[in-house]
């Protein structure tokens, strides 16, 4: 098959050819002519078929490739995160969790009475201030 700008130029000279025999009146040669004609006329339009089949194959592949990419990506992330599941153990972690709650309220509690601790201190030192003067 040939390709698309041999295609068309052979076109062209076929209508060209076709225009002169038919001024001559030789019907026969026109007929043949334009039988050349239509099968070249599909020739162009298989041949446009075919690369729009091979776009479409292409881009079919790019995607298949993308879509192999991100399965081997999350492939990796899930043996990450079961290695780190396997290394945190959540269930320790969950009582470490536990822990630091209880630590943190009773740290909490503490500052809170160290805090009124001071303010009563504070008051007294008012209250023995106003009484001396």
């Amino acid at each position: 098959m040939q390709k698309k700008p041999q295609v068309v130029a052979t076109e062209k000279k076929l209508v060209a050819e076709i225009k002169r025999t038919a001024k001559t009146g030789n019907e026969a040669a026109t007929k043949i002519l334009a039988r050349q004609l239509v099968r070249l006329r599909q020739q162009i339009a298989n041949l446009q078929g075919s690369r729009a089949q091979m776009r479409g194959i292409a881009t079919h592949t790019q995607a298949m490739h993308a879509h192999t990419s991100v399965a081997v990506g999350m492939k990796g992330a899930s043996k990450a995160m079961a290695a780190m599941n396997k290394q945190m153990a959540p269930a320790k972690q969950a009582k470490v969790m536990m822990e630091f709650q209880k630590q943190s309220a009773q740290m909490d509690m503490t500052t809170e009475m160290i805090s009124d601790a001071i303010d009563d201190a504070m008051m007294m030192m008012r209250l023995k201030r106003r009484l001396k003067s």
